[in-house]
Protein backbone atom coordinates (compact mmCIF):
# COMPACT_ATOMS: atom_id res chain seq x y z
CA UNK A 1 0.00 0.00 0.00
CA UNK A 2 1.64 3.23 -1.08
CA UNK A 3 -0.52 5.29 0.57
CA UNK A 4 -3.91 6.13 1.88
CA UNK A 5 -5.74 8.69 1.30
CA UNK A 6 -8.77 10.41 3.05
CA UNK A 7 -11.76 12.50 1.66
CA UNK A 8 -14.21 14.55 4.27
CA UNK A 9 -16.10 17.95 4.36
CA UNK A 10 -14.49 20.53 5.73
CA UNK A 11 -16.89 21.98 7.77
CA UNK A 12 -14.19 23.89 10.43
CA UNK A 13 -13.36 20.47 11.18
CA UNK A 14 -9.69 20.24 12.16
CA UNK A 15 -9.46 17.22 9.22
CA UNK A 16 -4.92 17.02 9.81
CA UNK A 17 -5.43 16.36 13.10
CA UNK A 18 -7.64 14.20 12.20
CA UNK A 19 -5.57 12.32 10.07
CA UNK A 20 -2.90 12.91 12.06
CA UNK A 21 -4.70 11.06 14.96
CA UNK A 22 -5.71 7.90 12.72
CA UNK A 23 -2.71 7.48 10.35
CA UNK A 24 0.48 9.19 11.63
CA UNK A 25 2.67 12.59 11.86
CA UNK A 26 1.31 16.03 10.30
CA UNK A 27 4.54 16.38 8.35
CA UNK A 28 4.35 13.16 6.21
CA UNK A 29 1.25 14.40 4.85
CA UNK A 30 0.50 17.14 1.76
CA UNK A 31 -3.34 18.82 1.02
CA UNK A 32 -3.69 18.24 -2.61
CA UNK A 33 -7.11 19.53 -4.00
CA UNK A 34 -8.98 17.42 -6.08
CA UNK A 35 -8.44 18.15 -10.06
CA UNK A 36 -11.55 19.54 -11.00
CA UNK A 37 -11.10 22.15 -7.86
CA UNK A 38 -7.76 23.55 -8.75
CA UNK A 39 -9.12 27.05 -9.96
CA UNK A 40 -11.56 27.11 -7.07
CA UNK A 41 -11.69 26.65 -3.59
CA UNK A 42 -12.72 23.17 -3.06
CA UNK A 43 -15.62 21.83 -0.82
CA UNK A 44 -13.61 18.91 0.14
CA UNK A 45 -9.73 18.32 0.07
CA UNK A 46 -7.48 14.82 -0.02
CA UNK A 47 -4.96 14.16 2.65
CA UNK A 48 -2.14 11.65 1.27
CA UNK A 49 0.16 9.83 3.30
CA UNK A 50 3.81 9.39 1.54
CA UNK A 51 4.88 6.37 0.66
CA UNK A 52 6.80 4.75 3.48
CA UNK A 53 8.39 1.37 2.32
CA UNK A 54 9.33 0.25 5.96
CA UNK A 55 5.64 -0.21 6.50
CA UNK A 56 3.27 -2.66 5.10
CA UNK A 57 -0.75 -1.68 4.19
CA UNK A 58 -1.21 -4.49 7.31
CA UNK A 59 0.80 -2.75 9.73
CA UNK A 60 -0.06 0.49 8.81
CA UNK A 61 -3.65 -1.40 9.70
CA UNK A 62 -2.67 -2.42 13.02
CA UNK A 63 -1.43 0.66 14.42
CA UNK A 64 -4.70 2.14 13.47
CA UNK A 65 -6.29 -0.15 15.33
CA UNK A 66 -3.76 0.46 18.35
CA UNK A 67 -4.27 3.99 18.36
CA UNK A 68 -7.94 4.02 18.32
CA UNK A 69 -8.39 1.18 20.78
CA UNK A 70 -5.90 3.15 23.27
CA UNK A 71 -8.05 6.34 22.71
CA UNK A 72 -11.14 4.55 23.34
CA UNK A 73 -10.11 2.18 26.67
CA UNK A 74 -11.01 5.09 29.55
CA UNK A 75 -14.17 5.87 27.73
CA UNK A 76 -15.06 2.46 27.15
CA UNK A 77 -17.53 2.14 30.08
CA UNK A 78 -19.20 5.47 29.33
CA UNK A 79 -19.91 3.87 25.78
CA UNK A 80 -21.44 1.23 27.49
CA UNK A 81 -24.08 3.44 29.14
CA UNK A 82 -24.36 5.28 26.30
CA UNK A 83 -25.56 1.63 24.49
CA UNK A 84 -28.14 0.95 27.81
CA UNK A 85 -29.56 4.52 27.09
CA UNK A 86 -30.09 3.99 23.47
CA UNK A 87 -32.03 0.60 24.61
CA UNK A 88 -33.82 2.02 27.59
CA UNK A 89 -34.25 5.73 26.47
CA UNK A 90 -33.54 8.93 28.74
CA UNK A 91 -34.74 8.40 32.04
CA UNK A 92 -37.76 11.06 32.82
CA UNK A 93 -38.67 12.25 29.65
CA UNK A 94 -36.66 13.31 26.25
CA UNK A 95 -33.19 13.29 25.80
CA UNK A 96 -31.13 15.10 28.37
CA UNK A 97 -28.00 17.10 27.98
CA UNK A 98 -26.73 15.44 31.32
CA UNK A 99 -26.87 11.57 30.27
CA UNK A 100 -23.92 10.27 28.63
CA UNK A 101 -26.08 9.99 25.48
CA UNK A 102 -23.78 9.39 22.37
CA UNK A 103 -25.04 12.00 20.27
CA UNK A 104 -23.00 14.83 22.17
CA UNK A 105 -19.75 15.62 19.97
CA UNK A 106 -20.55 18.30 16.30
CA UNK A 107 -17.07 16.85 14.58
CA UNK A 108 -17.92 13.40 14.96
CA UNK A 109 -21.61 13.19 13.81
CA UNK A 110 -20.88 15.27 10.83
CA UNK A 111 -18.39 12.75 9.86
CA UNK A 112 -21.16 9.77 10.81
CA UNK A 113 -24.65 11.27 9.23
CA UNK A 114 -24.35 15.30 9.20
CA UNK A 115 -23.13 14.95 5.50
CA UNK A 116 -26.41 13.22 4.37
CA UNK A 117 -28.27 14.87 6.45
CA UNK A 118 -27.51 18.14 5.22
CA UNK A 119 -28.92 16.91 1.59
CA UNK A 120 -32.31 15.55 3.00
CA UNK A 121 -32.44 18.98 4.57
CA UNK A 122 -32.54 21.01 1.34
CA UNK A 123 -34.86 18.42 -0.28
CA UNK A 124 -37.31 19.25 2.55
CA UNK A 125 -37.43 22.86 2.36
CA UNK A 126 -38.34 22.54 -1.11
CA UNK A 127 -41.33 20.62 -0.26
CA UNK A 128 -42.43 22.78 2.01
CA UNK A 129 -42.42 26.08 -0.26
CA UNK A 130 -41.87 28.61 2.84
CA UNK A 131 -41.87 32.48 1.52
CA UNK A 132 -38.66 34.96 2.82
CA UNK A 133 -38.87 36.83 5.49
CA UNK A 134 -40.84 34.48 8.72
CA UNK A 135 -39.04 32.90 11.42
CA UNK A 136 -38.56 29.42 11.87
CA UNK A 137 -37.75 27.22 14.93
CA UNK A 138 -35.08 24.16 13.98
CA UNK A 139 -36.15 21.33 17.25
CA UNK A 140 -33.33 19.00 17.83
CA UNK A 141 -30.68 21.16 15.94
CA UNK A 142 -27.96 19.22 16.29
CA UNK A 143 -24.97 20.83 14.53
CA UNK A 144 -27.19 23.20 12.69
CA UNK A 145 -27.04 21.48 9.37
CA UNK A 146 -30.89 22.49 9.05
CA UNK A 147 -30.84 25.62 10.48
CA UNK A 148 -27.84 26.36 8.51
CA UNK A 149 -29.78 25.23 4.77
CA UNK A 150 -32.73 27.53 5.92
CA UNK A 151 -30.07 30.58 6.09
CA UNK A 152 -29.13 29.78 2.60
CA UNK A 153 -32.07 28.78 0.95
CA UNK A 154 -35.17 30.41 2.01
CA UNK A 155 -34.21 33.88 3.47
CA UNK A 156 -35.92 33.88 6.72
CA UNK A 157 -36.28 36.47 9.59
CA UNK A 158 -34.76 34.36 11.87
CA UNK A 159 -34.21 30.81 12.66
CA UNK A 160 -33.85 29.59 16.32
CA UNK A 161 -32.03 26.34 16.79
CA UNK A 162 -33.15 24.20 19.96
CA UNK A 163 -31.22 20.87 21.21
CA UNK A 164 -30.87 19.38 24.36
CA UNK A 165 -27.08 18.61 23.85
CA UNK A 166 -24.56 21.65 25.02
CA UNK A 167 -21.50 20.08 23.17
CA UNK A 168 -23.85 20.44 19.49
CA UNK A 169 -25.43 23.42 20.67
CA UNK A 170 -21.79 24.78 21.40
CA UNK A 171 -20.47 23.57 17.69
CA UNK A 172 -23.57 25.19 16.13
CA UNK A 173 -23.20 28.57 17.76
CA UNK A 174 -19.29 28.20 16.49
CA UNK A 175 -19.65 27.62 12.77
CA UNK A 176 -22.82 29.45 12.33
CA UNK A 177 -22.55 33.51 12.64
CA UNK A 178 -25.24 34.53 10.92
CA UNK A 179 -26.95 37.02 12.86
CA UNK A 180 -30.56 36.03 12.15
CA UNK A 181 -29.30 32.51 13.79
CA UNK A 182 -29.27 32.16 17.47
CA UNK A 183 -28.98 28.42 19.43
CA UNK A 184 -30.32 27.30 23.10
CA UNK A 185 -29.98 24.51 24.82
CA UNK A 186 -33.55 22.98 25.49
CA UNK A 187 -36.04 19.55 25.90
CA UNK A 188 -38.08 18.82 22.54
CA UNK A 189 -40.99 18.11 25.24
CA UNK A 190 -41.19 21.17 27.19
CA UNK A 191 -40.52 24.00 24.16
CA UNK A 192 -39.26 27.31 25.69
CA UNK A 193 -41.39 29.49 24.01
CA UNK A 194 -45.08 31.10 23.90
CA UNK A 195 -47.78 29.95 21.54
CA UNK A 196 -48.12 30.47 17.80
CA UNK A 197 -44.48 31.49 17.86
CA UNK A 198 -43.02 30.74 14.78
CA UNK A 199 -44.01 30.41 11.18
CA UNK A 200 -42.45 26.96 10.36
CA UNK A 201 -41.37 24.84 13.15
CA UNK A 202 -38.77 21.78 11.67
CA UNK A 203 -37.64 19.06 13.42
CA UNK A 204 -34.81 16.87 11.54
CA UNK A 205 -33.69 13.03 12.73
CA UNK A 206 -34.68 13.68 16.61
CA UNK A 207 -38.68 11.96 16.68
CA UNK A 208 -37.25 8.35 17.16
CA UNK A 209 -35.26 9.38 19.93
CA UNK A 210 -37.25 11.40 22.16
CA UNK A 211 -39.32 9.26 25.01
CA UNK A 212 -42.58 10.72 24.01
CA UNK A 213 -43.25 11.50 20.38
CA UNK A 214 -46.65 12.53 20.96
CA UNK A 215 -45.68 14.99 23.25
CA UNK A 216 -43.13 16.22 21.65
CA UNK A 217 -45.48 17.10 18.29
CA UNK A 218 -47.92 18.51 20.71
CA UNK A 219 -45.26 21.02 21.27
CA UNK A 220 -44.47 21.89 17.70
CA UNK A 221 -47.73 22.23 17.37
CA UNK A 222 -48.32 24.36 19.99
CA UNK A 223 -45.38 27.07 19.08
CA UNK A 224 -46.79 27.10 15.53
CA UNK A 225 -48.49 29.97 14.37
CA UNK A 226 -51.84 29.85 13.18
CA UNK A 227 -51.40 29.17 8.50
CA UNK A 228 -48.00 28.21 9.67
CA UNK A 229 -46.48 25.09 8.70
CA UNK A 230 -44.48 22.12 10.64
CA UNK A 231 -42.38 19.72 9.14
CA UNK A 232 -40.27 16.79 10.85
CA UNK A 233 -38.10 14.11 9.06
CA UNK A 234 -36.48 10.80 10.17
CA UNK A 235 -34.15 8.15 8.60
CA UNK A 236 -35.76 5.17 7.08
CA UNK A 237 -33.91 2.43 9.47
CA UNK A 238 -35.44 -0.72 8.74
CA UNK A 239 -35.63 0.20 4.69
CA UNK A 240 -33.30 2.27 2.22
CA UNK A 241 -31.22 4.26 4.89
CA UNK A 242 -28.25 1.77 3.77
CA UNK A 243 -25.40 3.56 5.68
CA UNK A 244 -26.65 2.20 9.50
CA UNK A 245 -28.88 -0.92 7.69
CA UNK A 246 -26.52 -2.51 6.58
CA UNK A 247 -24.00 -2.11 9.61
CA UNK A 248 -27.13 -3.12 11.80
CA UNK A 249 -27.64 -6.23 9.32
CA UNK A 250 -24.00 -7.13 9.68
CA UNK A 251 -23.55 -6.73 13.37
CA UNK A 252 -26.46 -9.00 13.96
CA UNK A 253 -25.39 -11.73 11.48
CA UNK A 254 -22.28 -11.68 13.73
CA UNK A 255 -24.18 -11.29 16.98
CA UNK A 256 -27.91 -11.90 17.33
CA UNK A 257 -28.23 -9.92 20.25
CA UNK A 258 -27.30 -6.53 18.61
CA UNK A 259 -30.50 -7.08 17.14
CA UNK A 260 -32.24 -5.58 20.26
CA UNK A 261 -30.00 -2.16 19.11
CA UNK A 262 -31.03 -2.44 15.66
CA UNK A 263 -32.51 1.01 15.19
CA UNK A 264 -34.82 -0.31 12.32
CA UNK A 265 -36.62 -2.72 15.18
CA UNK A 266 -36.40 -0.54 17.69
CA UNK A 267 -38.10 2.93 16.06
CA UNK A 268 -41.72 2.41 14.83
CA UNK A 269 -41.99 6.08 14.79
CA UNK A 270 -39.56 5.83 11.19
CA UNK A 271 -42.16 4.91 8.81
CA UNK A 272 -44.48 7.23 7.17
CA UNK A 273 -48.13 5.91 8.76
CA UNK A 274 -46.36 6.56 12.23
CA UNK A 275 -45.43 10.02 10.98
CA UNK A 276 -48.53 10.56 9.84
CA UNK A 277 -50.89 9.81 13.00
CA UNK A 278 -48.64 11.85 15.11
CA UNK A 279 -49.17 15.05 13.17
CA UNK A 280 -52.76 14.23 12.79
CA UNK A 281 -53.40 13.21 16.41
CA UNK A 282 -51.81 16.62 17.46
CA UNK A 283 -54.10 18.62 15.27
CA UNK A 284 -52.85 19.68 11.63
CA UNK A 285 -54.76 19.80 8.64
CA UNK A 286 -53.34 18.81 5.57
CA UNK A 287 -50.94 15.92 6.42
CA UNK A 288 -48.74 14.32 4.35
CA UNK A 289 -45.86 12.31 3.98
CA UNK A 290 -42.89 11.46 1.51
CA UNK A 291 -39.75 9.36 0.76
CA UNK A 292 -36.68 11.91 0.27
CA UNK A 293 -33.69 9.96 -1.35
CA UNK A 294 -30.32 11.26 -1.29
CA UNK A 295 -27.10 9.61 -2.67
CA UNK A 296 -24.51 8.53 0.16
CA UNK A 297 -21.26 8.14 -2.11
CA UNK A 298 -18.16 7.16 0.34
CA UNK A 299 -14.29 7.19 -1.97
CA UNK A 300 -13.49 3.83 -0.10
CA UNK A 301 -14.35 1.65 2.95
CA UNK A 302 -12.32 3.46 5.13
CA UNK A 303 -14.53 6.57 4.47
CA UNK A 304 -17.61 4.29 5.19
CA UNK A 305 -15.87 2.39 8.49
CA UNK A 306 -14.26 5.40 10.31
CA UNK A 307 -16.93 7.88 11.21
CA UNK A 308 -18.49 5.07 13.15
CA UNK A 309 -15.66 4.72 15.26
CA UNK A 310 -16.38 8.16 16.35
CA UNK A 311 -18.93 6.35 19.18
CA UNK A 312 -21.92 8.78 17.80
CA UNK A 313 -25.25 6.76 17.85
CA UNK A 314 -26.73 3.54 18.56
CA UNK A 315 -24.54 1.85 15.76
CA UNK A 316 -21.62 4.07 16.84
CA UNK A 317 -21.58 3.54 20.44
CA UNK A 318 -21.69 -0.37 19.78
CA UNK A 319 -18.89 -0.13 17.39
CA UNK A 320 -16.59 1.07 20.15
CA UNK A 321 -17.67 -0.67 22.69
CA UNK A 322 -16.97 -4.02 21.29
CA UNK A 323 -13.55 -5.73 21.61
CA UNK A 324 -10.93 -5.17 19.16
CA UNK A 325 -11.72 -8.74 17.75
CA UNK A 326 -15.05 -8.74 17.79
CA UNK A 327 -15.09 -5.27 16.09
CA UNK A 328 -11.99 -6.10 13.13
CA UNK A 329 -14.07 -9.03 12.59
CA UNK A 330 -17.39 -6.81 12.12
CA UNK A 331 -15.41 -4.09 9.90
CA UNK A 332 -14.26 -7.45 7.33
CA UNK A 333 -17.44 -8.49 7.54
CA UNK A 334 -18.98 -5.11 5.93
CA UNK A 335 -16.45 -4.72 3.89
CA UNK A 336 -17.13 -7.54 1.90
CA UNK A 337 -21.43 -6.97 2.62
CA UNK A 338 -21.24 -3.73 0.69
CA UNK A 339 -21.15 -2.73 -3.21
CA UNK A 340 -17.88 -1.54 -4.29
CA UNK A 341 -17.18 -0.34 -7.35
CA UNK A 342 -13.50 -0.49 -9.20
CA UNK A 343 -12.03 2.50 -7.81
CA UNK A 344 -13.42 1.02 -4.35
CA UNK A 345 -15.82 3.74 -3.80
CA UNK A 346 -19.11 2.61 -1.97
CA UNK A 347 -22.53 4.30 -3.66
CA UNK A 348 -25.43 3.75 -0.86
CA UNK A 349 -28.57 5.49 -0.98
CA UNK A 350 -30.11 7.14 2.05
CA UNK A 351 -33.76 7.57 2.93
CA UNK A 352 -35.60 9.75 5.33
CA UNK A 353 -39.46 10.13 5.88
CA UNK A 354 -40.48 13.25 6.25
CA UNK A 355 -43.67 14.82 6.95
CA UNK A 356 -45.42 18.18 6.83
CA UNK A 357 -49.02 19.84 8.19
CA UNK A 358 -50.38 23.05 8.29
CA UNK A 359 -52.56 24.79 11.18
CA UNK A 360 -55.52 25.03 9.86
CA UNK A 361 -57.79 25.18 12.88
CA UNK A 362 -59.63 27.96 14.74
CA UNK A 363 -59.48 27.04 18.30
CA UNK A 364 -55.97 26.97 20.13
CA UNK A 365 -57.94 25.46 22.79
CA UNK A 366 -58.88 22.24 20.58
CA UNK A 367 -55.06 21.67 19.94
CA UNK A 368 -54.77 21.18 24.14
CA UNK A 369 -57.65 19.10 24.04
CA UNK A 370 -56.58 16.82 21.51
CA UNK A 371 -52.97 16.39 23.02
CA UNK A 372 -54.42 15.36 26.43
CA UNK A 373 -56.92 12.91 25.14
CA UNK A 374 -54.04 11.47 22.66
CA UNK A 375 -52.15 10.70 26.14
CA UNK A 376 -55.39 9.36 27.89
CA UNK A 377 -55.67 7.30 24.86
CA UNK A 378 -54.38 3.67 25.80
CA UNK A 379 -53.86 1.06 22.97
CA UNK A 380 -55.78 -1.69 22.38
Amino acid sequence: MGFLRRRRPTDGLDEAECYQRLHGERDSLVRVLEPEDAGRRSPYWYWKRRPNPRISGEELRRQLLARLEARRDPERQGAQVALETAVNGAPGGGVSEAEPDAWVEGGPYERYVGRWSRRVAAELLDWLEVGPGRRWLDVGCGTGALTETILEAVAPREVVGVDPSRGFVEYARSRIEDGRARFLVGDALELPFGDDSFDAVVSGLVLNFVSQPERAVAEIARVTARAGVASAYVWDYSGEMEVIRRFWDAAVALDPAAADLHEGHRFPVCQPEELERLFRGAGFAGVETRAIDVAARFVDFEDYWLPFLGGQGPAGAYAVSLPEERRVELREALRASLPADEDGSIALVARAWAVRGRDERASRGLRATLAVDSERIEPA
